[in-house]
């Protein structure tokens, strides 16, 4: 017998705000009656102030056959000290894979409004009120029954029977997340419960019975069913997960056999987000994506072997029923892939978000604090020293910009106390795949040193000084603020022969390190920075300062002054930091000839550190006439003509 919903009197909500960035994300798709694949995706951004936070995770519909791009559901939250605001999509399906005959279930929530509100919203009719708020759970279409529509919320399960317009109860309290319907029984329904337990309902929700139990598992995706009604896939996560002991947390259940107890397995697990796809002309086909690859099953999810690796990371997949042809989305947009190319159908307008994790610019300058210990040598004290990192200038070589890094390393305490040591290297940064390049400091030649456009989950095998590990994976993006100013947090987990960690600050740049071994520690963070002439934090130096900001940033030899001139004239020169190790430095030589090209005198011949200097040379023995001088310093050679009048 059904029972009539009781609408509440008293409404109270608790809103979980999702932190995003930039992304594309969530993509799903069918195939229409013309073959036309219709994408659906996730596009987010964020914007935080340090007075208020405003996010999109916009749901966007791409048609493959018009190559149109078009919002399908404005989602987005705003907050401050206030009052905050939000529209909420929860799940979305259509009715014959048509998308103009859609039905979602959305809400909202405001302070300083109206309070909060859950509806139903059809394509020909929007916002049929429910009173629950909280969405426990997917829109489930009946196949056999068009009409017929499930919900899970709020520990309740409800129907209706009429295409959304008006709502019953089903069963209260049992707290069972439905997330999928057969294709052949409108009454079987399949769903989660509790921590780790999968379950099945042969008489649309009434009740329900155990098929399941995977221990430690957060089950969170969406139970995916073959055409058959046959085959059954999901994705759970390890409740418990690491990253950093190359766990593998995501995994991939499935059952064989309509999903009976006792048929269900673990089939597939991965250190890192794993993604599901169906082919509707193939029963026995199953696809999932994580990572960078892409891999299939013909078997029903026994075996599965790799079809595409792809490079960049995939957070969402759908493949074309019938076809070889796969569409991802990863940060960086939405893609088409087959087997043999990969191209690009829509890009990420807000990538530059990620370049700000790494801040290169002519003038910025890093202050770091570091303190450690040496337990294999027990004379060595334990230590502290300052590092200062200053962007010094810039170049293009092959059409490709480098920015010159001079670093100092000035020791505090510890044995090596007072011991200073310096290095130049060149990074680059290539935009459109956020890969960061590193020449000089030990690499002769380009070497990769980070990568920016990663999730969460995401690898690469760099530690951000360029020394390799086995890898390195993103174990969070969150908000938190530096030095007073709203940024995202980016953390990392290396692992290798010890424990490497670090963080990237968004607009900041490295803010930590910490690496450990058996014998020993280091600990390094960021205390002060000036960006774009601003100053961050802490800048002052507890050891001697180290003048770098201002040395040169190419060689030059200068026009003599006074010119002409009699008897006695400056001439001024310049060396730059070049890349000799820890003591930088060049042997310049700075010599006087005559308009016959004999040497008259030499002015300079000995080691020069990068800088700039002025040498005085005297003509009084000297007759009126055109003179030369010639500055040698490595491979740089320059001469200029002065004239002596007497």
């Amino acid at each position: 017998m059904k029972t009539s919903i009781i609408f509440l009197l008293v409404l109270s909500v608790q809103i979980f705000s999702q932190n995003y960035v930039p992304s594309f994300h969530s993509l799903n798709g069918f195939e229409d009656s013309t073959s036309t694949t219709h994408l659906f995706y996730r596009s987010s951004t964020y914007a935080y102030t340090a007075t208020s936070t405003n996010s999109t995770n916009h749901l966007r519909h791409y048609n493959t056959s018009t190559n149109s791009d078009t919002l399908f559901f404005n989602e987005f939250t705003t907050a401050n000290y206030v009052f905050d605001d939000g529209s909420y999509l929860y799940s979305y399906d259509f009715w014959n894979n048509d998308p103009s005959k859609y039905i979602f279930h959305n809400g909202y929530y405001t302070f300083c409004g109206t309070g909060a509100g859950s509806f139903i919203s059809r394509y020909d009719s929007s916002d049929i009120a429910i009173p629950f708020l909280v969405p426990g759970g997917p829109i489930l279409l009946a196949k056999q029954n068009p009409q017929k529509i499930y919900l899970s919320v709020e520990g309740y399960f409800i129907s209706s029977s009429n295409g959304g317009f008006d709502w019953d109860t089903v069963s209260i309290n049992n707290y069972v997340r439905y997330q999928a319907i057969s294709p052949i029984n409108d009454n079987h329904l399949f769903g989660h419960r509790n921590q780790g337990e999968m379950v099945k309902s042969l008489s649309g929700g009434t009740d329900e019975f155990a098929v399941a139990q995977f221990n430690d598992t957060y089950f969170f995706d969406k139970i995916k069913i073959t055409e058959n009604g046959k085959n059954l896939f999901t994705v759970g996560r390890a409740i418990s997960f690491d990253y950093y002991n190359n766990e593998r947390n995501f995994r991939i259940y499935a059952s064989n056999d309509f999903g009976n107890p006792f048929t269900w397995s673990e089939r597939v697990s991965s250190r890192t987000p794993i993604y599901l796809a169906l082919d509707k002309a193939n029963s026995d086909a199953v696809y999932y994506a994580t990572g960078y690859n892409i891999y299939q099953s013909l078997d029903g999810g026994a075996t599965f072997s790799l079809v595409k690796t792809v490079d960049k990371s995939i957070t969402g997949l759908h493949k074309k029923s019938g076809s070889n042809t796969f569409y991802i989305s990863t940060t960086n947009g939405i893609e088409v892939v087959t087997i043999e190319t990969t191209q690009s159908l829509i890009n990420n307008p807000n990538l530059s978000f990620y370049l700000n994790f790494y801040p290169l610019k002519i003038g910025n300058k890093w202050i770091y604090t570091a303190y450690g210990a040496d337990y294999l040598e027990p004379g060595i004290a334990p230590y502290s020293y300052e590092i200062v990192k200053s962007v010094i200038g810039d170049s293009v070589v092959n059409g490709m910009k480098y920015f010159k890094i001079f670093e100092s390393t000035k020791y505090l305490t510890g044995t090596y106390s007072g011991n200073t040591y310096s290095k130049t290297f060149f990074h680059r940064i290539d935009t459109s795949q956020g890969i960061v390049y590193q020449i000089g400091n030990g690499y002769n030649e380009e070497k990769e040193i980070e990568k920016l456009f990663l999730a969460v989950g995401d690898s690469s095998e760099y530690f951000p000084n360029g020394h390799p590990v086995n890898y390195s994976v993103v174990t969070s993006i969150t908000m938190r603020t530096k030095f007073n100013q709203p940024s995202f947090e980016r953390r990392n987990r290396c692992y290798s022969l010890g424990m490497y960690e670090y963080s990237l600050m968004w607009g900041f740049g490295i803010d930590s390190m910490f690496i450990a071994y058996d014998f020993g520690y280091t600990n390094i963070g960021l205390k002060g920075m000036v960006k774009n002439g601003i100053v961050y934090g802490d800048t002052t130096l507890v050891g001697i300062e180290i003048e770098n900001d201002n040395l040169p940033l190419q060689f030059n030899l200068s026009q003599n002054y006074p010119n002409p001139f009699n008897p006695v004239t400056t001439i001024k020169y310049s060396i730059p930091v070049v890349e000799t190790g820890h003591a930088p430095s060049l042997r310049a030589t700075l010599i006087v000839f005559d308009i016959l090209g004999r040497e008259i005198i030499t002015l300079v011949n000995e080691e020069k550190a990068p800088g700039t200097y002025e040498v005085k040379f005297d003509a009084t023995s000297l007759s009126s006439g055109i003179y030369f001088y010639r500055l040698q310093a490595g491979s740089f050679v320059e001469t200029k003509k002065m004239i002596l009048v007497r």
